[in-house]
């Protein structure tokens, strides 16, 4: 599982140069003879997880790499991994050539030139870099029409289906987190489904879920009820109580006495509808006597002399 990596890569005081990281999108400088481009690309599709890149120098595509990862990987890691072959690749290269990686993904050139990134692969392409100024990393606008980086998107995708497999890359955590969420769910839905106790709230709620209730709605899908609970601010959590014992007591088919105490639904619906129409009615003859009064006042004050 790959697990956050914590403190500095490097000490404190090292920093990649200037102009090693850009985040401008360079495609005019792409053409320049004296520079090898290389364009890196990550790609997860219904077929898989695919990471690649390729290499430009004078107008002719010198080499490629491409791999499929796990299945479960992110786009991120295929990011990361891309760029990490990338930066390995350009590291062998002649001292006299400037290599230049165009990466698509402003994620992870951030994370790469973070000397206190949380990514192992990230950190190991910063120590990389900081070994070997000459080579540089920017961005470059994805899917508008830059030759190398349609190459490197098509050739990642390729790699979903087709590519060597890459098992260098660790599964995320969100990942293992949900495999394990669905395994303890699985297991409390058996126990549950085949216990000695609690048979009659079973008969009400037979799934097991980790979300709590969350209003009336819910508790009424979890019993198959049909509350119909007006929308309006005045419906009160009092009603609400009502109405939902009243169900709970047609549900279980509990004595009439019980759903005659709970004066029904209905009725306090109906109750809080008259209680709020009357306290519209006062709420009006308040205004207007309000405004009777201002008006008055403002007569004396034009008598006054």
């Amino acid at each position: 599982m790959e697990m956050k990596v914590t403190g500095w890569s490097t000490h404190p005081s090292e920093h990649l140069k200037p102009n090693q990281i850009s985040f401008e999108d360079e495609e005019a400088y792409i053409a320049q003879k004296d520079i090898i481009n290389i364009f890196t690309d990550g790609s997860k599709t219904e077929h898989g997880v695919g990471a690649a890149f390729c290499v430009l120098t004078n107008d002719i595509w010198a080499y490629q790499w491409s791999a499929k990862l796990n299945d479960n990987n992110t786009v991120f890691q295929a990011e990361l991994t891309a760029l990490h072959e990338a930066v390995i690749y350009a590291s062998h290269l002649p001292n006299h050539n400037t290599s230049k990686i165009h990466v698509d993904n402003r994620a992870s050139i951030m994370a790469s030139s973070n000397s206190k990134s949380t990514n192992e692969t990230a950190r190991k392409i910063f120590k990389i870099l900081l070994s070997i100024p000459r080579i540089k990393v920017s961005w470059v606008r994805a899917h508008a029409g830059n030759i190398g980086n349609e190459r490197a998107d098509q050739l990642a995708k390729d790699a979903t289906q087709h590519g060597q497999t890459y098992s260098h890359i660790k599964l995320p955590k969100p990942h293992i987190k949900g495999l394990l969420r669905k395994k303890m769910l699985e297991e409390w839905q058996t126990s549950w489904k085949n216990g000695d106790t609690g048979r009659k709230i079973y008969n009400i709620m037979p799934s097991v879920s980790v979300r709590p209730l969350t209003g009336l709605e819910r508790l009424s899908s979890s019993l198959n009820m049909d509350l119909s609970l007006p929308t309006s601010k005045d419906f009160t959590c009092l009603t609400a109580i009502i109405a939902v014992v009243v169900e709970l007591a047609r549900h279980f088919t509990m004595p009439r006495s019980v759903s005659i105490q709970c004066h029904g639904y209905e009725e306090a619906s109906a109750k809080l509808r008259k209680e709020k129409k009357m306290y519209q009615v006062s709420s009006r003859g308040l205004l207007a006597r309000r405004r009777k009064v201002h008006k008055s006042v403002m007569c004396i004050e034009e008598l006054r002399p």
